[in-house]
């Protein structure tokens, strides 16, 4: 009798240890997926510029994150409450402007000179 309890609770133990390992996966996943919210090429069409979300914005009140892609590549945290914060692309002369703001910082601007 003892040990068809062990069994059964070994088995029990075993599927929630699968269930939780699974749903890590799934997360983890989920919070690293790059997903495209922006691409435009200059007038000329000599230079593009291309930003990705990175997974979704920290839960509950944390930063969202993105990824540019364009004549520098670099990473953006952007502070807007949980939110996705906002992005503006300027296109000038010799360069791109890329301002990302949020809700709790001031804008932060990345002007990229074209190579």
């Amino acid at each position: 009798m003892r040990k068809n309890i062990l069994v059964v609770l070994l088995i029990i133990e075993t599927l929630v240890l699968l269930v939780v390992f699974g749903m890590e996966i799934f997360i983890f996943q989920n919070n690293r997926k790059l997903r495209e919210v922006y691409r435009e090429s200059s007038e000329d069409g000599s230079q593009s510029i291309i930003i990705y979300e990175i997974g979704e914005p920290d839960w509950p009140f944390g930063n969202a994150h993105y990824k540019v892609f364009g004549p520098s590549d670099f990473y953006v945290d952007v502070a807007d409450d949980g939110g996705y914060g906002w992005y503006r692309v300027e296109w000038k002369m010799n360069s791109v402007v890329v301002t990302f703001g949020g809700s709790e910082q001031g804008n932060s601007v990345y002007e990229l000179p074209f190579k």
